[in-house]
């Protein structure tokens, strides 16, 4: 299994649309078998989308990202676990124990990542709530 991550400074890089390095990681079974840096700096996010394809990714962990590019990595048959933030080696012994559902890694706002957050039930959408009530 190969994973693709954003990385800045040490941590996921806060939004996939202008990440600049991915870290990339190999695993045989359980174990990191191969690990490298790669720079994506001002390349079209198609020929990324293609490339990490090519190089056999099968899951890109992420912070933020728009719609037009996670449905570009899906077309690849790149899974995709957007929404998250923290240090790149929590996050990875986090995919790897099956942890990422831990609310510490979700970005601010985004407790509901899987019901496509940021649409799922922020502040925003409790705000709303209440003013509705308001008589």
């Amino acid at each position: 299994m190969k994973v693709a991550m954003p990385i800045w400074q040490g941590r996921i890089s806060p939004v996939m649309d202008s990440a600049t390095r991915l870290l990339i990681v190999e695993y045989d079974c359980d174990r990191e078998a191969n690990r490298t840096e790669e720079s994506i700096a001002g390349r079209n996010m198609l020929h990324v989308a293609h490339h990490l394809a090519e190089l056999g990714i099968d899951t890109l962990i992420c912070g933020a990202i728009s719609h037009p590019l996670l449905s570009l990595f899906a077309a690849q048959g790149i899974s995709v676990v957007p929404w998250l933030t923290g240090p790149a080696e929590e996050i990875l012994a986090a995919f790897r124990a099956n942890r990422l559902e831990n609310q510490r890694f979700l970005m601010p706002g985004c407790r509901a990542r899987f019901r496509g957050c940021p649409r799922g039930r922020g502040r925003g959408a409790q705000r709303g709530q209440q003013q509705k009530q308001r008589p």
